[in-house]
């Protein structure tokens, strides 16, 4: 029970913490992967390939983002013919419950506008939006630490051990740990874009 609470009151903090983790992976293996490129990949140093990895995510998510914007424009493009099939389906409704008097459309956004409170509900749609935007902010910075750390991680774990064929032996399962799961993710992020 308390390693679920405490996930539960730390999840503002740990998921931040996850998704840059992620993230560090899918550039990591991005950039492996950009050294395996034929003729060109050798000769491309590491903090290139880590910033053409970045600029491939950047690309990625901006075009979903110009897909999603797509998707709304669409929907806001075919809002009054939604809007008359609502209206008509609450008409129906009224009739088959045998109300004598429909409510018209001036009525019902009357009844809209004093119950929800149009202002209150863009003011939180825009306190969402900016929280989105925080949290992406976090994770994109915890995400440069972490590649920034890698590379001081291998002194970091040759303090653990004072015996060298055991700090080897530590730094190579790392090595192939993080090389199977940035690589793993990189392809599947690229196959799914």
């Amino acid at each position: 029970v308390l390693p679920g609470w405490v996930l539960h009151v730390g999840r503002d903090v740990l998921l931040p913490v996850a998704y840059s983790a992620v993230l560090a992976y899918i550039v990591l293996g991005m950039a492996r992967q950009a050294g395996r490129i034929p003729f060109l990949g050798p000769h491309l140093s590491p903090g290139l390939r880590y910033a053409l990895a970045a600029v491939v995510i950047l690309g990625a998510v901006w075009v979903v983002a110009l897909l999603v914007l797509a998707s709304v424009a669409e929907i806001m493009a075919d809002a009054p013919r939604y809007v008359r099939a609502v209206f008509g389906t609450i008409q129906r409704v009224a009739a088959w419950l045998g109300i004598e008097t429909g409510p018209t459309w001036r009525q019902l956004r009357q009844l809209l506008y004093d119950r929800v409170g149009v202002a209150r509900l863009l003011g939180m749609m825009g306190g969402a939006m900016f929280h989105l935007l925080a949290i992406l902010a976090v994770v994109v910075l915890y995400a440069v630490f972490l590649l920034a750390e890698k590379r001081v991680f291998d002194r970091k774990i040759d303090r653990l051990h004072t015996d060298p064929a055991r700090q080897v032996r530590l730094r190579t399962v790392i090595r192939t740990i993080n090389n199977r799961v940035s690589n793993y993710l990189a392809v599947t992020t690229l196959l799914g874009v």
